[in-house]
């Protein structure tokens, strides 16, 4: 892998030493759907591992080189997410935010069948004891989510991306909301048509 800025030096090799991020991707099942299985779902499992984790020596939180993030965690905690769904997509949240650079900006919100809101639009690196304390409580209303009801999927993606559009952020931003989630929305807004209209217009 070589940079776009690469010179072709016959005498001087330029190496891109940097980890790339792995993507694998498995079905829940051998084979495709049959007969001797119905109409049961086929689960396509896809497995995304980012780059090592920045080193100590990163000082500014990973920042240097590219525009500021805001990052929406929507995080599904319907019934149907119990057990270990539930404590992956907690724990990938925890990850995912505790990479963002100094910079950055984040939100955390909760479903079933109601939204709550665990965490507004903030930073992840406190400078005082009063705004550590709040971020640490913050952190801890994740680990404590439990499974409820049903699925609101649609509503909470929407709080989610909404927090990011009434958020105090810089102008330079790149805004992502990510729903950690089984994808078995059974409450609200349930028609894929109807909700890929709604992506559409959102990222417009």
């Amino acid at each position: 892998m070589t940079s776009p800025h690469h010179h072709h030096d016959h005498d001087h090799h330029h190496h891109d030493h940097r980890p790339a991020p792995i993507l694998t991707a498995r079905f829940d099942r051998p084979g495709w759907p049959s007969r001797d299985h119905g109409d049961a779902p086929l689960g396509l499992h896809i497995r995304f591992t980012p780059p090592a984790a920045r080193g100590p020596e990163d000082e500014d939180g990973g920042d240097a080189g590219r525009r500021p993030l805001a990052l929406a965690l929507v995080i599904d905690r319907s019934g149907s997410m119990s057990g270990a769904p539930l404590a992956a997509a907690k724990a990938a949240a925890l990850q995912l935010q505790d990479q963002l650079g100094v910079r950055d900006r984040r939100a955390i919100v909760a479903f079933d069948n109601r939204v709550t809101v665990l965490a507004p639009v903030g930073g992840t690196h406190p400078q005082t004891a009063a705004e550590r304390a709040i971020f640490n409580a913050q952190s801890d209303a994740v680990r404590q989510l439990q499974p409820g009801g049903s699925t609101a999927l649609c509503d909470g993606w929407q709080t989610g991306t909404r927090l990011l559009e009434a958020g105090d952020l810089a102008v330079d931003a790149d805004l992502l909301t990510v729903v950690l989630s089984d994808g078995c929305g059974n409450a609200g807004i349930t028609d894929p048509v109807e909700l890929g209209r709604l992506a559409t217009a959102t990222a417009s």
